[in-house]
């Protein structure tokens, strides 16, 4: 089964995802990351959009399986396109 990964923006962090991933869990599996300096991540070495896309490529190699969808906004959604290309 495919996941769909929430990704945040600038100053925010994953659980401004919680009410929409409750909903969507009906039918899809979805979760949520916390880029670098955000949230519940306090790990950071760069604070770039590069630097994000890196991570969040990283991140779905480790953690998730089969194909992963992607929605993100400001940040997260530069962070995404980036990592696409």
């Amino acid at each position: 089964m495919s996941t769909l990964l929430f990704l945040h923006g600038a100053l925010s962090s994953s659980s401004q995802f919680d009410s929409i991933m409750d909903i969507m869990r009906k039918t899809s599996v979805c979760a949520a990351l916390d880029f670098p300096l955000h949230g519940q991540n306090q790990l950071c070495s760069s604070l770039t959009i590069p630097h994000f896309a890196d991570y969040l490529i990283q991140t779905i190699e480790e953690k998730y399986e089969g194909k992963v969808s992607v929605f993100g906004y400001s940040m997260g959604g530069y962070a995404a396109m980036y990592a696409a290309v």
